[in-house]
């Protein structure tokens, strides 16, 4: 396919032009819209080929959230954790598991009963891997892994056939997370002591 520069070149070495050849402001125009036409054309035929797990996805725009004593990364969600609503007793972030998407790298840390005013607690814990607890929830640990894989699968759409036994509330501890790895208090004792290090 010929740029513009190529049809002035072809046009500029030919001698004998006819009258049918002249070559106008027009007939330059013509030649640049046959050349539209033509990518515009080569552009519709250019498609991408998804593969099964793709079809059907949008994509989404995930924040991240580092541990705050490591910076590992350890939470990515679909929302902003700071628009979310925080919990009275003890001031963590409620994430709602059915409306939400949350994908976390932490480990399970077990059971916690913690003593309320209304009674006890139970906390199913998670932790970094610097041993730190990052959140807890109150259903167990195969239930959430139960609304995590339809999660992924549904993309929020309504669960079916499937009742937890609590509230399905994955709980994060406020100063357990930062917004970018620097800020974690590790990364900032390195740095406080090896001026010269680049983060």
């Amino acid at each position: 396919m010929e740029d513009e520069s190529e049809i002035l070149k072809r046009y500029a070495n030919k001698t004998n032009i006819t009258k049918e050849e002249t070559i106008t402001l027009a007939t330059l125009k013509q030649q640049a819209n046959k050349l539209t036409e033509e990518k515009k054309k080569e552009q519709r035929i250019n498609f991408k080929i998804y593969s099964s797990d793709e079809v059907g996805q949008e994509k989404l725009e995930l924040q991240q959230y580092f541990c705050a004593l490591c910076g590992k990364f350890i939470i990515a969600t679909n929302i902003k954790l700071e628009v979310l609503p925080i919990r009275a007793t003890d001031q963590a972030i409620a994430v709602d598991l059915q409306r939400v998407f949350v994908k976390h790298f932490l480990i399970k840390e077990g059971l916690k009963n913690i003593k309320r005013e209304y009674g006890m607690e139970q906390q199913f814990r998670w932790k970094c891997h610097c041993d730190i607890t990052i959140a807890y929830q109150s259903i167990r640990y195969d239930e959430s892994e139960k609304i995590y894989e339809e999660m992924h699968v549904k993309r929020n759409k309504q669960m079916q056939g499937f009742q937890v036994s609590n509230k399905p509330f994955l709980y994060i501890i406020n100063d357990a997370i930062v917004m970018e790895a620097k800020d974690s208090r590790l990364v900032k004792e390195i740095l406080s002591k090896n001026p010269d290090l680049v983060y």
